[in-house]
């Protein structure tokens, strides 16, 4: 599982945050990646002032219960193993950051998309029952 933490570069990427906690999708982006994202939330269009392409906000709409209760009070992201599969993009209640599966990151590279960071956040020395 990743974290992505910000956006990137100079040019105007396919994929850049709009405000916390919103990211803006390109057109081509939103089409690529459609079938992530609409697991679950829902992309509003949006046109910015002088482009020509439309990008569209992201919104969250539904958050899984995928965090390990166990360790609630530890240190980082603890998922558990039997909730976190099938869930490829999605934002926990009370974060504003938006967390990936290898198959997003592998969807996003495969179609040279720009504007993403990923830092792995899990597993990452992961213990507990949930391993």
């Amino acid at each position: 599982m990743y974290e992505l933490p910000s956006a990137c570069g100079t040019v105007v990427p396919d994929i850049v945050r709009a405000a916390l906690p919103a990211l803006a999708f390109s057109r081509a982006a939103a089409e690529h990646l459609r079938n992530y994202l609409l697991q679950h939330g829902e992309l509003l269009p949006l046109t910015l002032d002088g482009e020509e392409e439309a990008y569209f906000i992201y919104h969250a709409v539904r958050h899984p219960r995928v965090m390990d209760p166990a360790r609630e009070g530890d240190a980082g992201f603890h998922f558990r193993r039997d909730r976190i599969g099938g869930h490829h993009f999605f934002q926990l209640r009370r974060y504003t950051t938006f967390f990936v599966s290898d198959q997003f990151t592998e969807a996003y590279s495969t179609a040279n998309l720009t504007g993403l960071k990923f830092r792995e956040v899990w597993p990452e020395a992961q213990k507990g029952p949930n391993r």
